[in-house]
């Protein structure tokens, strides 16, 4: 793989129950919209991330089921300038749920997933 050429990869934090893209990227602060009124994703490690621990308070916890899951979900996939990518790498929370239903269904998915 030596004559690849680097891939450009964004990192989405769907596990809106539990956030931790934003500790493990070491990233704080809300994201910045652009001209088009989408969020820009917060960037560390030259990775764009987009989380919902960017968007509520980090000590509120979040108490939500069913529309609001999917709304949310919904927010962070569609309404983010991610730019040109080659890979967005999906962050999902454990178990099965309303977040693998909506991703699921909204966005196409290719790859494998790992434990």
């Amino acid at each position: 793989m030596a004559n690849d050429p680097l891939k450009s990869v964004g990192l989405l934090d769907a596990d809106v129950y539990g956030p931790s893209i934003p500790k493990l990227m070491n990233l704080k602060g809300n994201p910045e919209l652009n001209d088009n009124n989408l969020m820009l994703p917060l960037t560390n490690y030259g990775v764009p991330c987009m989380s919902m621990g960017f968007l509520v308070d980090d000590v509120a916890p979040i108490v939500w089921r069913g529309l609001m899951v999917m709304s949310a979900i919904e927010r962070l996939i569609r309404q983010v300038d991610w730019g040109s990518l080659d890979y967005l790498v999906v962050d999902m929370p454990p178990g099965t749920g309303d977040v693998h239903l909506s991703i699921s269904q909204n966005i196409p998915i290719a790859g494998q997933s790992h434990t």
